[in-house]
């Protein structure tokens, strides 16, 4: 999930009211532990935005980030036996699909969250 790191990253950037970590409307929700001052609990996650959503609110263009990526396995050489270029196409459609229909968060059984039934928040 490297991508994802990077995609979310610890930062604020706003942009038209949205952000990535803290404030509102949020991906995720997140409050101080009481008597701990560096622990941190995540207590609510909307995992409604693809990760291609999140990255346009900041603003990047997952469409210009994809021909990067493309140019650069090019450039690189990604798969040596790679003549006609299927590997590369390959990768950069992952890539791609990744950012469209991944969601930004997927809450996991280690969060401790539990699916809300009837909206799609997790608690």
């Amino acid at each position: 999930m490297g991508v994802t790191t990077w995609v979310g990253g610890a930062y604020e950037q706003a942009q038209g009211g949205l952000h990535n970590l803290l404030g509102g409307p949020n991906v995720v929700w997140v409050d101080s532990q009481p008597g701990t001052p560096c622990r941190f609990t995540m207590t609510l996650a909307r995992p409604d935005p693809t990760c291609g959503d999140l990255l346009q609110t900041m603003p990047h263009e997952p469409r210009y980030m994809v021909e990067a990526f493309r140019r650069c396995a090019e450039e690189l050489g990604v798969d040596r036996d790679d003549q006609d270029g299927l590997v590369t196409e390959a990768l950069a459609g992952r890539l791609a699909r990744f950012f469209y229909i991944w969601p930004y968060l997927v809450a996991t059984l280690s969060w401790g969250m539990r699916a809300v039934s009837g909206n799609s928040f997790y608690r």
